[in-house]
């Protein structure tokens, strides 16, 4: 009879879509280590964007998607993300590189020795790190571990470092 029904357009309508590409991912990488440290209370893009928001010129001025960033932004967003988790969780940036300018040492070693450290000091009767890591399922060799192992290490610990918190 001529009626026709409204059209939804998708749930994601009128969202931005997220940011691509390396400094993005940096970024994200660093704002869930810091989740996973106990230093970040809110995991969600929304919650990094408004953090870059700040670091690069405030409520008038500061960029407001990271799809926007100049690399002068992106650089002075990612170090003072860097340089907060520094000081909010003692995360000691040792990057190194050998003479074929490969990693020698992977950042996100440096978060899990930061957050075993946070987990240390915050309970008395916590394992070695090694029996820890033959109790978590993890393999002992950490030479071994390829970025996903990595991950699921720091995402391990960080559950562990929040229900302490809690």
């Amino acid at each position: 009879m001529g009626w026709k029904p409204a059209r939804i357009g998708p749930r994601r309508a009128g969202k931005r879509p997220l940011a691509d590409g390396e400094t993005a991912a940096k970024l994200r990488a660093l704002w869930i280590s810091g989740y996973h440290l106990g230093v970040v209370q809110d995991p969600a893009e929304a919650a990094l964007a408004a953090f870059v928001k700040r670091v690069t010129g405030g409520r008038r001025r500061g960029v407001e998607a990271l799809q926007w960033l100049t690399n002068a932004d992106a650089s002075k967003a990612i170090e003072a993300l860097k340089a907060w988790l520094g000081r909010a969780a003692g995360v000691e940036w040792a990057t190194t590189y050998s003479e074929s300018g490969r990693f020698l040492r992977d950042p996100r070693r440096d978060v899990v020795v930061a957050q075993w450290q946070i987990l240390s000091a915050s309970t008395p009767e916590v394992p070695s790190f090694a029996t820890w890591l033959g109790q978590a399922g993890f393999p002992p060799i950490l030479s071994l571990y390829e970025a996903a192992d990595w991950d699921r290490l720091i995402a391990r610990l960080g559950d562990a470092i929040r229900a302490r918190t809690a």
